[in-house]
C-alpha cells in the first residue's frame, strides 16, 4: 500500500527505520472488500474480542487479529475515504503495540508524558483530567512532550521506561524516539497550589488498571493483562499531583527525583 506507506513517512519520517533484524511486532496490511460508512468524519470506535488464542480489534474503518504472543498481526483496512483509512490503520498500529507491551510488563497507557532532562513524567487518568492542561504547561516551559493522551511504556528488571512513540501527538512536537526512566506516575486533582500527596497501591493499581488502553475485555483470559497493571504500578514512584494551570508544578514534582 504505496500511499498509506508514503503518508506515514511524510508525517513521521523520524520514525522510519530502513529495516530491523528482530522487530517486536510485524503487522501486515492488506485491503478488504467491505466499504466503510461514507463520509470523512471517523466513526465510533474500536471494539475488542479476547480469546485464549487471539485478540481482535474491530473498528468503521477495518479490522485486526493479532495472535496470543502479540508478535504478528494482520490489518484489513475497508474501502473509503483515504483520509479515515490512514487514521484507522494508525489507531489499530497503536492497538497492536500497546497489546504486543502487555507481555512486557507495560502497555499503552491513557496519559500525557513530559521529558525534564532525561526522565519522565506520566500523568495518569481519563479524558478530562487535566493531562492537555498539564502536558501544554510543560510544552510553553519548553519542556519535550510525548503525548497528551496515550504513552506507551515497558518494564525493564523492574523499572519502567516510556517510549518514543507518534501515537497520538499531534498537538505538541515530537521527541521522536528514544527510551525514557520514569520518574514519577501522577494522578491528578486541580487545587490552588501545585502539591503531591501519596496514593496507596492498591488504589495506584486500580487506576492504572482503568486507564491501561485496548486490555480491559482481555482480564478473563490473557495474564499479561492482569499483571501489567501491577508492573506499572511497581516500576516508578507514584503520588497524587494537585496542580494549577501553570507551570507551578515543575519544580514540585521533578524534586522526587532528587
Amino acid at each position: 500500500m504505496p500511499a498509506l506507506a508514503a503518508e506515514l513517512t511524510r508525517r513521521w519520517p523520524q520514525y522510519v527505520c530502513a529495516r530491523l533484524d528482530a522487530p517486536a511486532l510485524v503487522i501486515r496490511v492488506e485491503d478488504e472488500e467491505r466499504a466503510m460508512t461514507p463520509g470523512p468524519r471517523m466513526e465510533g470506535g474500536l471494539r475488542i474480542e479476547a480469546t485464549p488464542d487471539t485478540v481482535r480489534f474491530r473498528a468503521d474503518e477495518g479490522a485486526m487479529v493479532q495472535d496470543v504472543a502479540g508478535a504478528r498481526a494482520v490489518v484489513r483496512l475497508a474501502r473509503g475515504d483515504e483520509g479515515r483509512r490512514f487514521w484507522g490503520l494508525v489507531n489499530l498500529a497503536c492497538a497492536a503495540v500497546g497489546w504486543r507491551l502487555l507481555a512486557r510488563g507495560g502497555g499503552a497507557v491513557h496519559a500525557a508524558g513530559v521529558l525534564v532532562g532525561t526522565s519522565a513524567y506520566l500523568l495518569v487518568g481519563p479524558s478530562g483530567c487535566g493531562k492537555t492542561t498539564w502536558a501544554r504547561t510543560a510544552a510553553e516551559a519548553g519542556l519535550p512532550v510525548l503525548s497528551d493522551d496515550c504513552v506507551l511504556v515497558e518494564s525493564v528488571e523492574g523499572r519502567l521506561v516510556a517510549l518514543g512513540s507518534p501515537f497520538r501527538s499531534n498537538d505538541f512536537p515530537s521527541p521522536g524516539k528514544g527510551r525514557w526512566p520514569v520518574a514519577a506516575i501522577l494522578l491528578s486533582e486541580h487545587a490552588q497550589a501545585a502539591a503531591l500527596a501519596p496514593i496507596s497501591r492498591l488504589m495506584l493499581e486500580a487506576r492504572i488498571a482503568a486507564n491501561l488502553l485496548f486490555s480491559l475485555s482481555a482480564w478473563d483470559t490473557h495474564a499479561e493483562a492482569t499483571k501489567a497493571a501491577a508492573a506499572i504500578a511497581a516500576g516508578a514512584p507514584a503520588r497524587v499531583l494537585s496542580f494549577r494551570p501553570d507551570a507551578s508544578w515543575i519544580p514540585v514534582v521533578t524534586a522526587l527525583a532528587g
